[in-house]
């Protein structure tokens, strides 16, 4: 098993229902954004089911 370099990205601020449009117009399985008011990073990620849960960081 391999580390591969990392990559850097900026994100913008996006409203909780815009990552659910997203996730479905990407081929990935998740989705990485920030709240514009909480400003958590958060991951939005499908499942089996058709339920979408999310990761959030705290600080």
């Amino acid at each position: 098993m391999q580390i591969i370099p990392p990559k850097n990205f900026t994100f913008k601020p996006i409203h909780s229902q815009q990552p659910l449009l997203q996730i479905h117009l990407l081929p990935h399985h998740f989705f990485i954004f920030t709240h514009p008011q909480t400003h958590p990073t958060t991951i939005l990620y499908k499942t089996k089911h058709p339920k979408y849960p999310f990761i959030q960081t705290t600080q």
